[in-house]
This record gives structure tokens, sequence and C-alpha cells, in this order.
């Protein structure tokens, strides 16, 4: 991933990894928990980056009755990668 994850992401995402380092001071926990939380940000990223053909033919399905770009959106996110199957 060439970019780097917005600030605010990142410390979402660690303080959910990590919820218990937050409450008191302990820095190298907290970077630890941020470094984690880059690299899982990262994984998703590049799981979304390029469409899969599922991907590819739900946002087909959701732009045929409507043309709406947020139903294409949320579509393709429900077919990709980072939806866990049933």
């Amino acid at each position: 991933m060439d970019k780097q994850p917005h600030r605010a992401l990142v410390e979402k995402v660690a303080r959910i990894i990590d919820p218990g380092v937050f409450d008191d001071d302990f820095p190298l926990s907290q970077r630890a928990a941020r470094k984690m939380a880059t690299a899982a940000i990262a994984a998703v990223y590049e799981a979304l980056r390029e469409p899969s053909r599922e991907m590819y033919s739900a946002a087909y399905e959701a732009l045929v009755p409507c043309s709406d770009a947020n139903a294409c959106w949320q579509a393709m996110l429900s077919a990709s990668p980072i939806v866990q199957e049933e």
C-alpha cells in the first residue's frame, strides 16, 4: 500500500485491537497496537483494491435497476473478500 491510512482510522482500529493500552500511559504498547492497525488496514485495502468477478457482478446487478452509486458500492463491498461467508 503506497498511501498511508488516515491517522484517525489507525487510532480507531488500534483501540479496537488493544483497548486496554489506551486506558493508561503505555506508549510502547500503543505504538504496537497502531502498527498492527496499520497492517490490518493495509490488508483490507489490498483486498478491496482489485475488484473480484463477484464484486463486478454485484455492482452490475445493483446498477441495472436503479443507477444508484451507493447501492453499487454496498453491493460490491458485500461481495468482496472482506465479508465472511456463512
